[in-house]
């Protein structure tokens, strides 16, 4: 059992009898089938119990569903298969958000990859125009397994994800994305010297940000082509880490912040007579990545290779 002609779900238990007349032990293979016996799936190999728990929420629903067993005594087979067909219900299918993850944060105008999947058990992988889009802001955004959202009202968006199977049946998923608004945030970057500078020369940077009272950003410099040596004040909330300043920003009434250091020309040896050090730092929303930065201007130093040059002494005999 069971045997044909039931409704099955949950768990079941398919039970069976097997003898061989010369007393063997005996093995047994139970299979499911969802198109009435055109293709088989193993549910169990080489058990000997004559009965086994069958989890049908893990089956293909079909209104054309038999099992079989096959027994084995190690040199002969023989099989029987449910006497009539089985009913096992369609199933839910499934929906997962791929990206964004949940809780980030991006910048107003930023470009938005939404990346979705929707699967189902009779289905298998669900068509693009099985999955709907939506936001709990900005309403219905689209279909597909890949989507550019529109540009983004400022707030905390709800993204919804809800796939639907070939029944009806449907599934969704969600993940919560905030879209802050730093484009009144500016940021410049300055440099002295400015004239042609000599490899290992050290150079002043001075980065100026401003905003609305209150703005938090997150700052990042990547200090290319120098090497960083101090700050000429140091700025609460940034730090030298590998390689970089990094750190957070809060931008108080009335003043913008004004953060300089001092690094130095670090050009590779294999550079050759003169480089160009170019040099920018940039802002992002708070909590946010530097997908979302605002770069400031560039800055660049021209510097050069100074060399020895070493003359040959002549005596000449009057």
């Amino acid at each position: 059992m069971p045997n044909g002609g039931e409704t099955i779900s949950d768990t079941v238990n398919v039970a069976w009898t097997a003898s061989d007349i010369d007393g063997d032990s005996l093995s047994y293979v139970v299979s499911y089938s969802a198109d009435e016996g055109q293709s088989w799936y193993y549910l169990s190999i080489g058990i000997t119990e004559t009965q086994m728990l069958v989890d049908t929420t893990i089956l293909q629903g079909s209104d054309q569903a038999l099992f079989r067993v096959m027994v084995s005594d190690g040199i002969n087979t023989a099989h029987d298969v449910s006497d009539g067909i089985l009913t096992v219900p369609t199933h839910a299918p499934e929906a997962y958000i791929l990206s964004p993850e949940d809780e980030m944060i991006f910048t107003a105008g930023q470009t938005l990859l939404l990346r979705g999947r929707g699967y189902d058990l009779e289905d298998g992988i669900l068509a693009d125009d099985s999955l709907t889009w939506t936001s709990s802001l900005s309403g219905t955004l689209g279909n597909g397994r890949l989507l550019d959202a529109p540009e983004l009202g400022i707030g905390t968006h709800v993204f919804k994800l809800t796939v639907m199977d070939s029944d009806a049946n449907t599934a969704t998923a969600t993940i919560t994305v905030t879209v802050v608004d730093i484009t009144n945030v500016d940021i410049t970057k300055s440099v002295k010297p400015q004239s042609q500078m000599r490899y290992g020369d050290e150079l002043t940077y001075t980065i100026v940000i401003s905003a609305a009272p209150g703005v938090q950003v997150g700052f990042y410099d990547p200090l290319l082509g120098t090497t960083f040596q101090h700050f000429v004040e140091p700025v609460e909330g940034i730090t030298y880490t590998n390689n970089a300043l990094t750190g957070t920003l809060t931008i108080i009434p009335s003043e913008a912040i004004s953060l300089s250091f001092v690094a130095r020309i670090g050009v590779p040896g294999t550079a050759g007579w003169t480089v160009d050090v170019t040099n920018r730092a940039c802002v992002y929303p708070l909590g946010g990545s530097l997908d979302s930065c605002i770069w400031s201007n560039e800055v660049t130093t021209s510097a050069f290779r100074s060399y020895k040059l070493y003359l040959p002494l002549m005596l000449r005999n009057q």
